[in-house]
């Protein structure tokens, strides 16, 4: 149960990210944000470091977006504090669900403190 709770923000971002890439027509991203969360049933390492770099880029587009749709609606005349906020939290639960991997249970099962333990 606990490693759903921490799987679930994850999935998330990443459908979020595959519509706004499908509302772009962007396929080959779609694919990719569709795909990547597969990756989870891999318990190692990387795959924790794989998904937290996609989140991490995922973060970014959104805030791209925002200041897009913002100056777009600014040029316009139109409000854009609504679309910006609604953004900005889209982007900030992104990069949240790449924390997701600090809970216990995830950071036990993609095996993330035994990296810790390694002499260099």
């Amino acid at each position: 149960m606990k490693i759903a709770l921490g799987i679930l923000p994850i999935v998330i971002s990443f459908a979020l990210l595959a519509a706004h890439f499908l509302r772009a027509s962007q396929f080959a991203l779609v694919a990719l944000c569709a795909l990547f969360p597969v990756l989870l049933v891999i318990p190692r390492r990387w795959v924790a470091r794989c998904m937290q770099l996609g989140l991490t880029a995922g973060a970014i587009e959104w805030v791209l977006t925002l200041v897009l749709i913002a100056q777009e609606r600014i040029a316009l005349g139109l409000p854009y504090i609504r679309s910006a906020l609604i953004l900005a939290g889209v982007a900030a639960f992104t990069l949240a669900s790449a924390f997701a991997f600090l809970l216990p249970a995830m950071h036990k099962r993609y095996r993330l403190d035994q990296a810790a333990n390694r002499a260099p």
